[in-house]
């Protein structure tokens, strides 16, 4: 009789619709320990279904990195999602302003590293050590619409 592989830990923000949602699905129906992250986790209904654990957590926004650091303290990590990010729905490159690049740059760039960052002594504390940062939290370019992106450099282990 083959021993079964013990379930992971995995923390996915931007879980509450999209590729978010899927990831914390799929995760969550096979078995493995799912920490899903959404800016409103209250109308996040499809998560609210789902045997997972349901964090608040607006990549933007360092108090609430911060917060969810302190919430999880002392629990490992095996693999961090990085899902988080504004989709290509957004304005051209060239028509973008200032201020929403700022933003962007904020939220697709800056806050998947700020989360790995905060999330390291998880990292460190699991088995697997993975850090997974998907298209939509990225940085744009000029070839893509505001809220899209190129890949950014991502920590690649903890």
């Amino acid at each position: 009789m083959s021993k079964q592989a013990e379930p992971a830990i995995y923390l996915v923000t931007g879980a509450n619709r999209g590729i978010g949602l899927a990831f914390a699905q799929a995760l969550a129906a096979r078995g493995d320990r799912v920490v899903a992250t959404a800016r409103r986790p209250e109308k996040a209904r499809d998560l609210a279904k789902l045997s997972l654990r349901l964090e608040q957590l607006d990549v933007a926004d360092d108090d609430s990195v911060a917060r969810l650091a302190r919430g999880l303290s002392g629990e490992p990590l095996d693999v961090l999602i990085n899902n988080a990010g504004i989709g290509d729905d957004g304005p051209s490159f060239e028509t973008l302003s200032m201020a929403d690049l700022e933003r962007s740059f904020r939220v697709n760039a800056i806050g998947p590293a700020a989360v790995a960052r905060a999330l390291l002594p998880n990292l460190r504390a699991g088995k697997r050590r993975a850090i997974v940062t998907s298209r939509a939290a990225s940085a744009p370019s000029p070839t893509t619409t505001a809220e899209g992106g190129s890949p950014t450099a991502s920590p690649r282990r903890p």
